[in-house]
């Protein structure tokens, strides 16, 4: 589950693009409200980190996974602590604020200097502007990284591993730096004071269930936390409550029963992604490593074993050998033959030209340099978006998105009877992915934004309750036409997208962040606890900030179209039965705009003597039903 790296997404009008990276160190006077850079989506909780390094957090807060110093949860953004003021005048439990008394007088500390935050199932992290970690919520398999499995309602440096010292009450292990200044004090708190043993030189975070994730500066990757599937990557199963090291290579068992492990240190990764019980990395080469669980083929290695260290992902493609000839990407050759594949093998055996990766609940997607898209891993709710419900433990095409002239469970128009219909068209034009726990979401390059797999939360943002195996655009307002699909104004200007365990947030290019699915505990950020089907705007943020721009990528012209709109002085087409919008041809975008002005989502349709297509007088469903059955080449006129 990708989690908010630190980067802002310019749109222009004509489908050109330009991506700007901007630093996220801007101040601002009121801080509460300053806009988001990232947000990130737990299990029923929201976290954002603002222009003005400080972080927000909002719903479940069970395990103090909102950081602000309490466990009750909030159903609107509440500020971060900062981990100082840890001295109470009475001795007794911290008062429920941000702010304890340190001997009598407050103190301010909210949290700042981040850029970039993560959620996890119930804990969250910051990666501070110094190259530091720092993490909060629940702690039991030491995903915080402090050296402790005691929960934190507060913010926590995470150790360099190694520097995990005692405390001065009864051995408790304490985390990097202790307070030795004697009773009253929280046992394991830190103190403020600097070479404390902290992890640093880190670029990336990513939080997955129970473990955690961190990306060095030298393509090194530690992790720490619950490792019962391996996904700390260290070639063992222990859980660990500070960073291990990723192996690099396969581990050498240091005696039996020993429980010890050996290994050179993985390298060459550039960006990492944390899921739910396996860890995946892009490496500088191109292609994809993943490793943890594997029960439904989410490492992508043609194999359902677990993986304690890292393993290669396979091309499109590319099945393994013979049954007891062991997991590979490539069939094997055996006596002049091929044996064991379904077709032959691409060029090269392991994915390639790889530009992000997601991991998610038991499934892995990733998005190429071409902006095309593959998952791999489980299916049964169409996870995958390749138009099937079959697991796949090799990457396979994502399909583009669900058109009214196709079919619902398929990427390809409707088959006709004892024929076969088109090549399927995969999804091109995607510029990120994330990778919930059953569903998956698409920023796509003009700002368009598509969900696919589990969507009975709402959590796909469709304005319905379905699942879907194909992307579908998320809805801008809730339009569902009764009796028929729904059908809504896009939602655009997109910059990014977090997809947690059943509820789904965005970023807009004005700042604002949305939020849409279940809303038990608040995580939808709205100051209300009524789900939502469609995008429901999170308050107390500002929606405009002039961040400024450090580096800048060349402008990307893109053919996909921009969202059709009716235009004020349509141009008449010469009375061409079905072209509704005057562009002189007859297609699903013209049923399209049938629907819309039925469900009163336009006033009018450019060319309406054009729209009554069986002549009975009315504009209704039934036209854009011929139309889209015209189409398709199922009846051959209007």
């Amino acid at each position: 589950m990708r989690r908010g790296i630190a980067f802002s997404l310019a749109l222009t009008l004509g489908g050109t693009v330009l991506v700007t990276v901007a630093l996220l160190h801007a101040t601002s006077s009121a801080s509460a409200s300053a806009p988001p850079t990232s947000i990130a989506t737990g299990a029923n909780f929201t976290c954002a980190a603002a222009f003005d390094t400080t972080v927000r957090c909002w719903g479940y807060n069970s395990s103090g996974q909102l950081g602000n110093g309490t466990m009750m949860d909030s159903s609107v953004p509440v500020g971060v602590c900062e981990p100082i003021g840890l001295l109470f005048a009475a001795g007794g439990p911290p008062p429920p604020s941000c702010c304890p008394l340190v001997f009598g007088a407050p103190a301010s500390c909210e949290l700042s200097g981040i850029d970039q935050v993560t959620a996890g199932y119930a804990h969250a992290c910051g990666l501070t502007t110094a190259g530091t970690v720092m993490c909060w919520g629940d702690n039991s398999v030491g995903q915080l990284g402090d050296g402790t499995t005691t929960n934190r309602t507060r913010p926590v440096d995470v150790c360099d591993p190694g520097t995990i010292v005692l405390g001065v009450s009864g051995g408790i292990p304490a985390s990097c730096c202790p307070i030795l200044l004697g009773a009253p004090f929280e046992v394991g708190a830190q103190a403020p004071l600097p070479g404390c043993g902290t992890l640093d030189g880190i670029t990336q975070v990513s939080a997955g269930a129970g473990h955690t994730c961190a990306l060095e500066d030298t393509g090194a990757v530690w992790c720490w936390g619950n490792n019962a599937n391996g996904q700390l990557g260290n070639g063992s199963n222990a859980d660990s409550s500070e960073p291990v090291e990723v192996c690099g290579g396969t581990p050498i068992l240091l005696g039996e029963g020993s429980g010890g492990v050996l290994c050179s240190p993985l390298t060459g990764a550039v960006s990492i992604d944390a899921g739910h019980t396996h860890t995946c990395a892009v490496m500088n080469d191109g292609g994809v490593q993943c490793w943890g669980a594997n029960d439904y083929g989410q490492l992508g290695n043609v194999s359902t074993t677990g993986s304690a260290y890292p393993v290669n992902v396979c091309a499109r493609g590319i099945l393994a050998g013979a049954e007891g000839a062991g997991s590979a990407c490539c069939p094997f050759v055996l006596g002049g033959t091929m044996s064991g594949f379904i077709q032959a093998p691409l060029p090269g055996c392991y994915l390639s030209d790889v530009a992000s990766v997601s991991a998610g609940g038991e499934h892995t997607c990733a998005v190429l340099v071409d902006t095309s898209a593959v998952c791999w891993g489980y299916n049964q709710h169409g996870e995958l978006g390749n138009g099937m419900n079959f697991d796949s433990t090799r990457p396979v095409d994502v399909c583009g998105p669900f058109s009214l002239s196709a079919g619902i469970a398929s990427c390809c128009p409707i088959l006709l009877a004892g024929g076969i219909g088109p090549p399927c068209t995969p999804l091109s034009g995607a510029g990120a992915i994330d990778a919930g726990y059953r569903h998956s979401c698409a920023v796509m390059t003009d700002g368009s934004l598509l969900c696919w797999g589990v969507g009975f939360s709402g959590q796909l943002g469709t304005g319905g309750s379905f699942d879907t195996s194909v992307p579908i655009a998320v809805c801008d307002a809730a339009a569902p036409l009764a009796g028929v699909l729904p059908i809504c104004p896009p939602l655009s200007g997109v910059t990014s997208a977090g997809a947690g365990y059943s509820h789904t947030c965005a970023l807009m290019d004005d700042k604002r962040p949305l939020c849409w699915g279940p809303n038990l505990y608040g995580e939808l950020g709205n100051a209300a606890m009524t789900a939502s089907s469609v995008p429901s705007e999170v308050v107390g943020f500002e929606t405009k900030a002039t961040p400024t721009p450090t580096a800048t990528i060349a402008p990307v012209e893109t053919s996909l179209p921009t969202p059709v709109e009716p235009t004020n002085t349509p141009t008449p087409s010469g009375g061409l039965p079905g072209d509704v919008n005057c562009d002189g041809s007859v297609d699903a975008i013209d049923a399209a705009f049938i629907l819309q002005l039925v469900a009163d989502l336009i006033e009018a349709v450019p060319c309406p003597q054009n729209a009554d297509v069986n002549g009975d007088g009315d504009i209704d469903p039934i036209d854009s039903a011929l139309i889209l059955q015209y189409s398709a080449g199922l009846i051959p006129s209007l």
